[in-house]
């Protein structure tokens, strides 16, 4: 770590509050200005922004090397001064003017989050240790789960008995009040109580709650779940969409390729099963999968696809629980299994993805994978007389945004003609173009979206990465 800078900067930023640092041991490690009554040295000052070997230091240098403990001390303020910098003097624009923002966490920036989620985990810490230092006065009370999601705390204990509240920090039973709470529902008096406790940590950060009673079905949503007790005090858990979500998924008309439409669905079916737990199978997949089928015929998808679609799904996720159950892979993996080579494949895939191909020939979409599966023809013929093994993906089609709000008018040829450029720009090397592709149809055999150019076969004259060149390479 840098200290001389970091403690630089602790100085300049606590000039007026010095006190601070003596108080916080600091006075010995941070550098002390040689002036203190002159005028305020800003952040902006030559000696932090553009340091040279002319620069006159207006501070004295540390007296002693800061230990661990204080470095971490140090870089807590430094981070401290930052994000309240960031947090009092935040600018935006708006309707063409631009304004300060006077309150709340800045518009627009990552950082509200990252604060957001240090400022939770702090908060949690408190909570945990204060709700285990409440029910100790209530022996027969347990907490099963207390987990964190960002900013929602899910929570699985037992009920607290009738008549507690909350006296100084503990919850007690109140012998007057039992009587009257048993009119109340367990789940409800028990989240009460807790967002009492939980409200009571820190006064900007206040809590909302919800339990199962609070639903008419008894089933309490959380993300793409829905929960409740069972009987013998385990956790029911299905499959869940908002009601405000689309009904609609990737429309059958879309402009993706057929694969990437039928593996989306039948993940989203996995999903859908996976997400309910195993013992309500029997009650449940049935009216999963037809809402699955419903989804899929209304986006325009016919009765053979979304057969074949439903079986994969039940097809997969019965084979996932059939590796479970030999212990081959969990149906639900903690972070920690096998995260080194996980991490490894991951890393592994991102840059050889298309193996045991030698390369990638990405195509554009067309109906049925007309151009797709012509080039793999192509491919398949020629790719073996060059010793080559080639991966033909065909990718999405045009966005409207891209066409003016117009459906893209391209034919297959003149698709063709930009795909076979680009694998002649593989095989031959950067400075080939598409001046005179030979497989064009036209009757000069030159690129369409090239007014002149070379004759068919040979190469551009323009220099390789000339404004020329960069043109005729986007066919």
């Amino acid at each position: 770590m840098y200290t001389e800078a970091l403690g630089l900067y602790i100085t300049i930023t606590y000039q007026d509050r010095r006190a601070e640092l003596v108080a916080l041991g600091l006075d010995a490690v941070v550098q002390k200005r040689k002036h203190p009554r002159a005028k305020k040295i800003l952040t902006t000052t030559e000696e932090v922004m553009e340091p040279g070997q002319r620069t006159v230091s207006e501070f004295f240098p540390q007296e002693q090397r800061p230990t661990r403990e204080q470095e971490r001390l140090m870089m807590a303020l430094a981070l401290e001064e930052g994000i309240l910098a960031v947090f009092q003097q935040h600018k935006y624009s708006w309707n063409g003017q631009t304004k300060v923002q006077g309150d709340g966490a800045p518009i627009g920036l990552q950082i509200p989050g990252a604060v957001g989620k240090v400022a939770m985990l702090v908060w949690v810490r408190d909570f945990k240790a204060r709700m285990v230092e409440a029910t100790s006065t209530i022996p027969s009370h347990e907490q099963y789960l207390h987990q964190l999601y960002v900013d929602d705390n899910n929570g699985i204990m037992e009920e607290l008995p009738p008549g507690t509240r909350l006296v100084e920090g503990s919850f007690r039973v109140v012998e007057e009040l039992v009587e009257e709470d048993t009119m109340v529902e367990g789940d409800k008096r028990t989240a009460e109580l807790v967002k009492e406790l939980a409200n009571s940590i820190c006064p900007y950060l206040q809590m909302e709650i919800d339990f199962p009673f609070n639903h008419p079905s008894g089933w309490m949503p959380i993300l793409d779940l829905e929960v409740r007790m069972a009987a013998d005090k385990t956790v029911d858990w299905k499959w869940y969409r908002k009601p405000m979500a689309s009904r609609y998924t990737i429309l059958n008309r879309s402009a993706m390729p057929a694969p990437v439409k039928r593996i989306t669905l039948v993940q989203q079916g996995v999903t859908m099963l996976r997400n309910t737990r195993q013992e309500l199978h029997t009650e449940l997949r049935v009216p999963l999968m037809e809402e699955l089928a419903k989804t899929m015929m209304v986006s325009g998808y016919p009765e053979d696809f979304r057969r074949g679609v439903l079986e994969s799904a039940v097809a997969c996720y019965e084979q996932q629980v059939a590796a479970s159950q030999r212990g081959m892979k969990p149906l639900y993996r903690p972070r920690a299994w096998e995260a080194t080579a996980r991490r490894q494949k991951k890393l592994i895939a991102k840059m050889a993805w298309y193996r045991p191909a030698d390369t990638v020939l990405k195509v554009p979409y067309t109906a049925d994978s007309d151009l797709a599966r012509r080039m793999r023809a192509v491919v398949e013929e020629d790719a073996s007389r060059l010793n080559l093994k080639v991966k033909v993906v065909e990718g999405g089609g045009i966005p409207l945004r891209r066409t003016g709000g117009a459906a893209s008018t391209t034919t297959v040829e003149e698709r063709s003609i930009r795909a076979v450029a680009v694998v002649w720009r593989w095989w031959t090397g950067p400075r080939w173009t598409a001046a005179g592709c030979p497989g064009w149809p036209g009757p000069t055999g030159r690129c369409p979206w090239r007014a002149t150019g070379p004759s068919p076969g040979s190469r551009c004259s323009a220099a390789p990465w000339s404004k020329d060149a960069r043109n005729a390479r986007k066919c």
